[in-house]
């Protein structure tokens, strides 16, 4: 996949963050962190964790660990 590029508003400016993650945990970790950063609801970032923690477990069950896969 290449750069992930996040876009976060904080003091009401918006900043994009680039770089390239290692592993589906981190990859997963930028994603909770860019919904909190776009201010999503407590219950939508329980819901993403909840979820995605799910799918991430059955991924690397399956030896999976490189989000590029």
């Amino acid at each position: 996949m290449g750069e992930i590029e996040l876009r976060a508003h904080a003091c009401g400016r918006r900043q994009v963050v680039r770089h390239k993650p290692s592993t589906l945990e981190e990859s997963f970790t930028d994603f909770i962190l860019s919904r909190q950063a776009l201010l999503c609801t407590p219950g939508t970032l329980k819901f993403y964790h909840n979820t995605l923690s799910k799918f991430l477990e059955w991924l690397e069950s399956d030896g999976g660990d490189d989000p590029s896969e």
